[in-house]
């Protein structure tokens, strides 16, 4: 039986990347692959915390760029020219820790551990 797929888990696979995108990345994973359980859980821990806080930037930005179109009628145009620019730049940092944590987790179950299934980051 397969291990779960966690929720952060992108549904497409690496194989829609550019072919230098998917080397460099074989290079950063082979380079991870020394690290030990206790430092790549540490790392997952960093890059959950980021994670969230990407989403809560997210909401954030939604939520002031609402409000000064409201306050501002005239400007809404480019308050959703800037939400979308503001989104963009978001989705990609959030892309680039979930993929960082896909690696993690690669290693970490190839090493017996699934901490996105006990919910225990501990080995």
């Amino acid at each position: 039986m397969t291990a779960s797929r966690p929720s952060y888990a992108p549904s497409s696979p690496r194989r829609s990347l550019p072919q230098t995108q998917r080397l460099r990345l074989r290079l950063r994973h082979r380079a991870r692959r020394g690290r030990s359980v206790q430092a790549l859980l540490d790392e997952r821990r960093k890059l959950l915390v980021a994670l969230e806080a990407l989403e809560q930037a997210r909401a954030t930005v939604a939520s002031k760029l609402a409000q000064q179109a409201i306050e501002k009628p005239a400007t809404r145009e480019a308050m959703e020219q800037a939400s979308r620019k503001a989104h963009t730049t978001i989705e990609r940092h959030a892309e680039r820790v979930r993929h960082r944590l896909l690696l993690d987790d690669g290693i970490l179950n190839s090493r017996g551990h699934r901490p996105w299934e006990t919910g225990n980051d501990s080995p």
